[in-house]
């Protein structure tokens, strides 16, 4: 565990975001962009990092709005009563008084504390802060999406957010090859990107209900490759689905 003063928070944080490599979870109630960091968040998207955005104040630019819009990995969460601060990658993690707003950076006095994953203290406040996003409202990209939907069209059930399942799940279900496999265990279950896990694994990932928690099987060929509820199937595996 190491202290940070407020330019440490700072660095430590844009190093928490170069370095993910597979989820990068932000939790600030108030947010404001940089240039710099806006920029860091787009590299980590480009480089198919999962990023989750959990924030309190519901006031967001629409310049803000328009930065976050374009992150294709993006979930973005809202919570009224949020005030903890938290940044987390798989190695690190960051709990400060820091938000996440280009103020706090270059004006307030914040300190924080920087520790590895691995350790009581990580594990903690990553389950805390995935408490916090299961009380909240549902991600707003989704939210929006539904709302602005016909109101006698009828919504299938779905993850966050849909991604890949939204383009291949009623094409796969019509799939010649009927037997598919568990995301985290590979054993074989009914082929179905909508619900890609045996009744054992989903009654373990249900306990989060993170649809973008990294698995360790494609549920269409079974192959060991890393996966998702968002994500279930390899790429090979979606192209010959969506062909």
């Amino acid at each position: 565990m190491r202290f940070l003063t407020t330019s440490g928070v700072a660095a430590a944080l844009e190093d928490l975001t170069r370095d993910a490599r597979r989820q990068l979870v932000l939790v600030t109630p108030y947010l404001k962009l940089s240039a710099n960091f806006a920029d860091r968040l787009a590299d980590a998207d480009a480089r198919g990092v999962q990023i989750t955005l959990l924030y309190g104040k519901d006031d967001l630019a629409p310049a803000q709005r328009k930065t976050l819009e374009a992150l294709d990995h993006l979930t973005l969460h809202y919570y009224e009563h949020l005030h903890a601060k938290c940044y987390y990658n798989e190695s690190r993690l960051i709990i400060s008084s820091m938000n996440l707003y280009e103020y706090s950076e270059k004006t307030n006095r914040e300190m924080g504390v920087l520790v590895e994953s691995g350790t009581d203290v990580y594990h903690q406040a990553v389950e805390e802060a995935e408490s916090i996003m299961r009380a909240g409202e549902k991600p707003l990209r989704e939210k929006a999406k539904r709302s602005r939907a016909p109101r006698s069209k009828k919504v299938a059930p779905s993850t966050d957010d849909r991604g890949l399942l939204a383009k291949v799940a009623d094409r796969v279900k019509k799939a010649t090859a009927p037997t598919g496999h568990c995301l985290r265990c590979g054993s074989d279950v009914p082929l179905d990107p909508e619900a890609p896990y045996c009744k054992k694994c989903f009654g373990s990932w249900v306990r989060f209900k993170n649809p973008s928690y990294e698995e360790s099987h494609c549920h269409a060929c079974g192959k060991d490759q890393k996966s998702s509820l968002k994500k279930p199937v390899c790429l090979p595996c979606y192209r010959k689905l969506a062909a």
